[in-house]
């Protein structure tokens, strides 16, 4: 079943709440960190 709202804004800020890391925006950004994505991959 879906993880209840609570539960994900919970998540959230405590994810969000750890210095250095960033919050992915987009499915495409959780399939393939910036950091990871060869520049080939970038361009596409």
């Amino acid at each position: 079943c879906p993880v209840s709202k609570q539960v994900w804004e919970q998540g959230y800020q405590m994810i969000n709440n750890i210095p250095n890391l960033t919050i992915p925006t987009s499915l495409e950004d959780i399939i393939f960190p910036p950091q990871t994505v060869p520049p080939e991959a970038q361009r596409a």
